[in-house]
């Protein structure tokens, strides 16, 4: 299974950053031809501005349908605008994990 991290950090208007990552959160939700195939998950520290995200998805199919929807679309141009210079992603492999 394949999977993103990205932090960044980000000390602007919390209830801007949360509506955008809510609506990311729920698009997949809702996109049924998405189902349980990708999963993400959005954090931050409670100690500092640092944010993470963590996206897995089953295969290169399902993240190509997710990329191509224009609630991905809208979310990456926002979390740039948001993140700037601070975004850093990087691909993962799952190699373990619990079930959920």
């Amino acid at each position: 299974m394949n999977g993103i991290v990205i932090s960044y950090i980000y000390s602007g208007d919390e209830a801007e950053w949360e509506a955008v990552t809510t609506a990311f959160t729920d698009s997949i939700a809702a996109d049924t031809e998405v189902g349980t195939d990708f999963m993400y998950i959005v954090s931050k520290s409670r100690e500092s501005d640092n944010r993470t995200h963590i996206g897995r998805w089953k295969s290169q199919t399902v993240l190509n349908l997710v990329q191509s929807r224009d609630y991905f679309k809208t979310f990456a141009g926002r979390l740039k605008a948001m993140a700037g210079d601070s975004l850093k992603p990087e691909g993962m492999t799952v190699t373990a994990m619990t079930a959920q």
